[in-house]
């Protein structure tokens, strides 16, 4: 479970979300961890703060792997093929990235592929074709 970590004077956010401290688990009510001044400062340090319950984040959908190969047959369809390799070919990391060896798939939103397809000439349709 997750508790962000509060100032009570304005409600701003204190660092990241995360676990309870561990002087404060155990079986202290969300109003009590709500406002710590019934605490004395010198066991928690926490004078002025609060810990407010987050609900954890839902998990991110896993992203789409496309093969190359379809890539490249997509590209010749629309005959934005040989645009594609110019950009490629002027982008020593686009070319690499694209060549490397135990890598045939991209994944579908990555952002230097979607760019290779803007460079190339790629109507916003036909980038979704593409990556579809």
């Amino acid at each position: 479970m997750s508790y962000q970590r509060r100032r009570l004077s304005d409600m701003t956010d204190v660092g990241e979300p995360g676990p309870l401290p561990r002087v404060l688990q155990g079986q202290l009510s969300a109003a009590d961890l709500a406002d710590l001044s019934w605490l004395p400062p010198e066991v928690t340090g926490y004078e002025g703060e609060g810990f407010f319950y987050v609900e954890p984040a839902p998990p991110s959908p896993p992203r789409r792997d496309l093969p190359k190969s379809l890539v490249h047959s997509r590209l010749r369809d629309v005959g934005k093929l040989g645009a594609a390799w110019t950009v490629l070919s002027s982008n020593p990391d686009y070319l690499g990235r694209w060549l490397m060896p135990g890598y045939p798939t991209v994944y579908a939103d990555d952002t230097d592929l979607l760019a290779v397809l803007a460079a190339a000439g790629c109507t916003a349709t036909e980038i979704a074709n593409i990556t579809a």
